[in-house]
Protein backbone atom coordinates (compact mmCIF):
# COMPACT_ATOMS: atom_id res chain seq x y z
CA UNK A 1 0.00 0.00 0.00
CA UNK A 2 1.19 3.46 -1.44
CA UNK A 3 1.45 5.90 1.94
CA UNK A 4 0.34 9.38 1.32
CA UNK A 5 2.68 11.98 -0.11
CA UNK A 6 4.21 14.98 1.43
CA UNK A 7 3.30 17.99 -0.54
CA UNK A 8 5.78 20.76 -1.19
CA UNK A 9 6.07 22.64 -4.89
CA UNK A 10 7.30 25.68 -3.34
CA UNK A 11 10.66 23.97 -2.26
CA UNK A 12 11.53 22.18 -5.63
CA UNK A 13 15.22 22.44 -6.95
CA UNK A 14 15.70 23.67 -10.46
CA UNK A 15 17.71 21.84 -12.86
CA UNK A 16 21.38 22.36 -13.03
CA UNK A 17 21.62 26.14 -13.60
CA UNK A 18 18.48 26.90 -15.41
CA UNK A 19 16.35 29.50 -13.90
CA UNK A 20 13.76 28.55 -11.43
CA UNK A 21 10.20 28.02 -12.27
CA UNK A 22 8.82 31.27 -11.22
CA UNK A 23 10.43 33.08 -14.15
CA UNK A 24 11.27 30.95 -17.33
CA UNK A 25 9.47 28.54 -19.72
CA UNK A 26 11.34 25.36 -20.71
CA UNK A 27 13.84 25.65 -23.04
CA UNK A 28 12.64 23.67 -26.64
CA UNK A 29 15.86 21.95 -26.80
CA UNK A 30 14.88 20.08 -23.78
CA UNK A 31 13.61 15.93 -24.71
CA UNK A 32 9.78 15.24 -24.46
CA UNK A 33 9.02 13.92 -21.31
CA UNK A 34 7.60 9.76 -20.82
CA UNK A 35 5.46 9.68 -17.95
CA UNK A 36 4.52 6.13 -16.86
CA UNK A 37 1.96 5.20 -14.71
CA UNK A 38 3.50 2.40 -12.74
CA UNK A 39 0.68 1.70 -10.02
CA UNK A 40 -2.78 3.34 -9.16
CA UNK A 41 -4.36 3.05 -5.81
CA UNK A 42 -7.68 4.55 -4.67
CA UNK A 43 -7.43 6.09 -1.54
CA UNK A 44 -9.70 8.78 -0.08
CA UNK A 45 -10.50 11.63 -1.47
CA UNK A 46 -8.62 10.33 -4.87
CA UNK A 47 -6.19 8.35 -6.54
CA UNK A 48 -2.72 7.85 -5.34
CA UNK A 49 -0.14 7.29 -8.39
CA UNK A 50 3.54 5.92 -8.53
CA UNK A 51 4.74 7.54 -11.59
CA UNK A 52 7.82 6.91 -13.44
CA UNK A 53 9.20 9.88 -15.75
CA UNK A 54 11.80 9.66 -18.03
CA UNK A 55 13.09 12.70 -19.66
CA UNK A 56 16.78 12.25 -21.57
CA UNK A 57 18.68 10.22 -19.74
CA UNK A 58 17.09 10.77 -16.27
CA UNK A 59 14.78 8.61 -14.71
CA UNK A 60 12.72 9.48 -11.23
CA UNK A 61 10.14 8.19 -9.62
CA UNK A 62 7.05 10.14 -8.15
CA UNK A 63 4.17 9.31 -5.90
CA UNK A 64 1.08 12.08 -7.08
CA UNK A 65 -2.18 12.29 -5.02
CA UNK A 66 -4.69 13.63 -7.09
CA UNK A 67 -8.03 14.52 -5.26
CA UNK A 68 -11.47 13.92 -6.87
CA UNK A 69 -12.41 17.35 -6.69
CA UNK A 70 -9.30 17.96 -8.80
CA UNK A 71 -9.80 15.29 -11.39
CA UNK A 72 -13.86 16.71 -11.43
CA UNK A 73 -12.39 20.22 -12.19
CA UNK A 74 -9.62 19.48 -15.12
CA UNK A 75 -12.06 17.15 -16.76
CA UNK A 76 -15.39 16.98 -15.77
CA UNK A 77 -15.11 12.98 -15.05
CA UNK A 78 -14.85 12.34 -18.58
CA UNK A 79 -11.03 11.28 -19.15
CA UNK A 80 -9.57 8.16 -16.85
CA UNK A 81 -7.58 9.97 -13.52
CA UNK A 82 -4.80 8.20 -14.72
CA UNK A 83 -4.36 9.59 -18.08
CA UNK A 84 -5.17 13.22 -16.40
CA UNK A 85 -2.21 12.62 -13.85
CA UNK A 86 0.27 11.64 -16.92
CA UNK A 87 -1.06 14.80 -19.03
CA UNK A 88 -0.60 17.10 -15.96
CA UNK A 89 3.20 15.84 -15.80
CA UNK A 90 3.77 16.02 -19.22
CA UNK A 91 2.51 20.19 -19.38
CA UNK A 92 4.40 20.66 -16.49
CA UNK A 93 7.78 18.99 -17.30
CA UNK A 94 7.20 20.81 -20.95
CA UNK A 95 6.57 24.33 -19.58
CA UNK A 96 8.77 24.37 -16.75
CA UNK A 97 12.22 24.50 -15.95
CA UNK A 98 12.02 21.82 -13.13
CA UNK A 99 12.22 18.98 -11.01
CA UNK A 100 9.28 17.44 -9.77
CA UNK A 101 9.15 16.10 -5.83
CA UNK A 102 9.31 12.60 -5.24
CA UNK A 103 5.56 13.28 -3.23
CA UNK A 104 3.35 15.93 -4.09
CA UNK A 105 -0.46 16.64 -4.35
CA UNK A 106 -1.53 17.31 -8.07
CA UNK A 107 -3.55 20.28 -7.41
CA UNK A 108 -0.86 22.19 -5.81
CA UNK A 109 0.32 22.49 -9.25
CA UNK A 110 -2.47 25.52 -9.75
CA UNK A 111 -0.15 27.08 -6.91
CA UNK A 112 2.82 27.15 -9.32
CA UNK A 113 1.35 27.60 -12.58
CA UNK A 114 -2.03 29.26 -12.35
CA UNK A 115 -2.75 28.24 -16.47
CA UNK A 116 -2.51 25.07 -15.39
CA UNK A 117 -6.33 25.05 -15.19
CA UNK A 118 -7.52 26.14 -18.47
CA UNK A 119 -4.46 24.89 -20.73
CA UNK A 120 -4.97 21.25 -18.89
CA UNK A 121 -8.25 20.82 -20.47
CA UNK A 122 -6.82 21.48 -24.06
CA UNK A 123 -4.14 19.27 -23.40
CA UNK A 124 -6.25 15.80 -22.85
Amino acid sequence: MMSEPAIGLQSLPPLDDTPTMDDSPRSTSLPKPQVVVRAEEEVDGGWLYELEVTQGPLTTQHTVMLGWRDHDYWCGGTVAPSRVVQSLIEYVLTHLAMQLPANFDAGRIRRVIPQVDQELRWAM
